[in-house]
């Protein structure tokens, strides 16, 4: 009953539709599904994943042109794995400027971050503006046929409610329903559901007034989702009426983007962080260009950020002269390389803000990146952390439209993730900025005495500089600890290795081999599966039948249960990793490479994977037919980065030969988070943690009787749905 084969990526999605509001037909098939407000970095990023797991999607800016200016430059190592499933990693590579280590130069000591210790393929921080950044999103954005509408306003926001509410409602009115799961070991656990939480089944679609900004005209946009990633004074976040908490740091901050020069004969430091009174923010953003940031202090002769209105860029030339000269006496009194700077690029003054709303979402309203939460800009979290929120968010939208997902375990749970994200993000950079920019004895002693104590242990400590790295480049970041209904494990979970991750820890990446043709690949890869979720099968058949893997997972599910796995099947996608290079069935191979075939004919022309909304496209990559109800299970072989990464090396014989792996399952989500985990191949408690969040793909028990019985199963889903989901517990 099961095939061997390797999955191909289901056709690019449809392009968005762009017509004007006013060319709508009325008819609710015809409204777009997700309009993204704001086509900045999180924005485009979010239009991007809507698109490629098949929604269809518009996005607004009310700015007529790009900001000229970058106001974000550092991409992390975790972001970058984002861009791998969209598409945009190699674009991105071939314009950047790799920074493989930062120096913090204190007076006394040096500490060398260095880079190459971060548990990834992406070893580096990577210096690309802001400007740059968004015009390979949009370039992405545009290969699905969709166009950036750019001199739209956003003028009002209206959710009407279907029941338990009056047509025309306002958004600050029409709140969600609250939600929870009960748990048991193989679900999702129970949570009792935060105000954020969202519900398809009350709220079918969002009315938007728009206005454009150069005629005055006015018109109504329908959709049922809106994202709204329009930045720091978020449009749709007032209309929201969601507190923005917070406060802004006391003091002022001086930005200088500027060419430089180097003394004959002397290399450059690279960028650094130059401890003291100011301190000195130094990147190096371009190869002839270097990012200043420093504080301003009283007495430069440069006015504060509450007396100057153009904070996005000083137009005032004596002020940016003063901003130059300032920064530029600083710096080349403590860096000897530099020999002077030419030709200003930017010059800016600016106020840094720590804020976070708390709840990103108001029923099928959305909020992402800096409209949700704004911090200091040290450690260069902000513009990756908006990515990653429109990551969570997308691929849950997608699945909900596109696979039939419970709507409000998957809508509520990106509150319950990303929300503690932001906080821990918030609390971190404040740390850091505590540390480098806020003066007095503490700073003082802090810098002065214990820096250089702890310095020795920070340069040669490798597990340290791990620490620290994996922390900066965001990969440590978790959802492990979360409220989250979609992370589990089973009962037998708590006998894992130490070191595995559990679920909402990252999937680590690792090297792999496709067993049916040899090609090697990467983890990133293989989990590029749109709207799928990876199920990594690790371990061998030691029965040695000759069913294989095939017949070993058959015959622990038995015909019930390769009936449910089958109704799972554009849900989740089986890997095994092996370690044992072995052959496969010749038809095996040949069914791969017919498969591997329809990939490359169907996947979009940059690279990323993509996903149709509708099941049939997925189903169609397996070679099997509907009435075989074959499964297709993909294998690869680990020589050793796979295992290592999940902390499952096995030990080696006396032979020198890897010993059989522990039997064990990870359920990797399609942004590459662990959901769900087991020792041993136990798929009924998989099937069970599945059945909950897709109660319409559990099996129907059989009946002689005509579609009444149907019919009644549809009537009594429905009325679950409006009274609580109580059927959807299993």
């Amino acid at each position: 009953m099961f095939k061997r084969n390797s999955r191909s990526k289901p056709p690019v999605a449809a392009a968005a539709t762009t017509s004007s509001a006013e060319d709508m037909p009325d008819d609710e098939s015809s409204t777009t599904v997700v309009v993204v407000c704001g086509a900045g970095p999180v924005g485009l990023a979010a239009a991007i994943e809507c698109l490629r797991h098949g929604l269809r999607v518009r996005i607004i800016d009310k700015a007529l042109t790009k900001d000229p200016h970058s106001k974000a430059f550092g991409i992390h190592a975790l972001t970058m794995e984002k861009f791998v499933a969209m598409g945009i990693a190699p674009a991105v590579l071939a314009e950047a400027q790799c920074v493989d280590r930062i120096q913090i130069r204190g007076r006394f000591a040096t500490v060398v971050e260095d880079f190459s210790y971060i548990p990834s393929r992406f070893k580096g921080a990577f210096m690309l503006s802001q400007r740059k950044l968004e015009d390979v999103l949009e370039a992405q954005v545009q290969s699905y046929g969709v166009e950036v509408e750019r001199g739209v306003e956003l003028l009002d926001l209206i959710q009407p409610l279907v029941q338990g509410g009056k047509e025309g409602e306002t958004t600050q009115e029409a709140g969600p329903s609250s939600s929870s799961l009960s748990s048991s070991s193989s679900s999702p656990p129970s949570s009792s559901s935060s105000s954020s939480s969202s519900s398809s089944s009350n709220q079918t679609h969002t009315i938007a007034r728009l206005r454009d900004v150069q005629t005055g005209q006015e018109r109504i946009l329908v959709c049922k989702y809106v994202i709204g990633s329009d930045g720091s004074h978020s449009s749709v976040r007032k209309l929201l009426k969601i507190p923005f908490k917070g406060a802004p740091y006391e003091e002022d901050f001086l930005l200088l983007d500027t060419h430089f020069t180097l003394k004959p004969g002397m290399r450059f430091g690279g960028t650094s962080l130059l401890l003291g009174e100011p301190f000195i923010a130094m990147f190096q953003i371009a190869p002839d260009i270097l990012r200043f940031v420093t504080k301003r202090c009283d007495g430069d002769g440069i006015p504060s950020s509450s007396n100057d209105q153009s904070i996005k860029g000083v137009e005032n030339t004596e002020v940016e002269a003063a901003i130059l000269q300032r920064i530029e006496s600083l710096a080349l009194a403590r860096c000897p390389e530099l020999e002077g700077f030419h030709r200003v690029e930017w010059a800016s003054i600016f106020r840094v803000h720590r804020r976070v709303v708390p709840r990103y979402s108001v029923g099928n309203i959305f909020l992402a990146g800096d409209a949700a939460h704004i911090h200091s800009p040290f450690g260069g979290q902000g513009l990756n952390t908006g990515v990653h929120d429109a990551v969570n968010l997308a691929w849950k939208l997608g699945v909900v439209e596109g696979l039939g997902g419970d709507a409000e375990v998957f809508l509520g749970s990106y509150h319950e993730e990303r929300h503690p994200v932001g906080l821990e993000t918030l609390a971190w950079t404040d740390s850091l900025t505590s540390f480098t920019v806020v003066g007095g004895v503490f700073t003082s002693v802090v810098q002065n005495v214990l820096f250089p104590l702890v310095s020795p242990l920070l340069n040669r400590s490798r597990w340290v500089m791990e620490k620290i790295t994996t922390r900066m480049s965001m990969l440590s970041l978790s959802y492990r600890g979360t409220l989250s209904s979609l992370l589990s494990s089973s009962s037998s979970s708590s006998l894992f290795p130490v070191g595995s991750p559990l679920p909402g820890d990252r999937a680590r990446d690792g090297p792999l081999i496709r067993l049916s043709s040899g090609v090697a690949t990467g983890l990133l890869e293989v989990m590029c599966n749109g709207l799928q979720h990876t199920l990594l099968l690790f371990g061998e058949d030691e029965d040695g039948g000759d069913g294989g893997m095939e017949g070993a997972v058959g015959a622990l599910l038995g015909k019930e249960g390769e009936e449910r796995l089958w109704r799972m099947r554009d849900v989740v996608a089986l890997v095994h990793v092996s370690r044992r290079f072995h052959s496969v069935p010749k038809a095996a191979a040949a069914g791969d490479s017919a498969t591997t075939s329809s990939s490359n004919s169907t996947s979009n022309s940059n690279g990323g994977s993509s996903s149709s909304s509708s099941s049939s496209s997925s189903s169609s990559s397996s070679s099997s037919s509907s009435s075989s109800k074959e499964v297709v299970i993909t294998s690869m072989y680990d020589e050793v980065g796979v295992t290592q990464a999940f902390g499952l090396e096995a030990p080696t014989g006396s032979k020198g030969k890897p010993q059989p792996l522990p039997r064990c399952l990870f359920l990797v989500r399609p942004d590459g988070y662990v959901g769900w985990r087991a020792l041993g191949w136990d798929l009924g408690s998989l099937l069970e943690y599945l059945e909950v969040l897709f109660p319409d793909r559990r099996a129907r028990p059989s009946s002689s009787s005509s579609s009444s019985s149907s019919d009644s199963s549809s009537s009594s889903s429905s009325s679950s749905n409006n009274d609580g989901q109580q059927s959807k517990r299993p």
